[in-house]
């Protein structure tokens, strides 16, 4: 690998490039600086996302459903419903899964 060298229109390039930015921040931290912790939290975070072109793998959802892939996970999810708690809410109200203004 040629050293300093950064091609951030790449994705390893703006890996290296969010990296580069992390190594930075992490030595100018300190305990009184409580928020850099939190940006470092941040960048980690997004730096690893960077990555994820690379895996050939997409991102696994938290509740395995289509319309709130993000959402809330519902811890005592019957062992045939998904784990969506806001579509396993409506189930249990006996509404539709798919609420009628997705459908328009």
């Amino acid at each position: 690998m040629t050293e300093g060298i950064r091609r951030p229109d790449t994705v390893l390039g703006r890996f290296q490039a969010q990296l580069a930015y992390i190594n930075d921040v992490a030595f100018e931290m300190s305990p009184e600086t409580p928020e850099m912790v939190v940006e470092v939290q941040s960048a980690l975070r997004a730096a690893a996302e960077t990555l994820t072109p690379l895996t050939g793998v997409e991102r696994a959802s938290s509740t395995g459903c289509s319309l709130h892939p993000e959402g809330a996970v519902d811890p005592v999810a019957p062992p045939t419903w998904g784990r969506c708690l806001l579509c396993n809410t409506r189930r249990r109200r006996g509404l539709d899964v798919q609420p009628r203004w997705s459908q328009i």
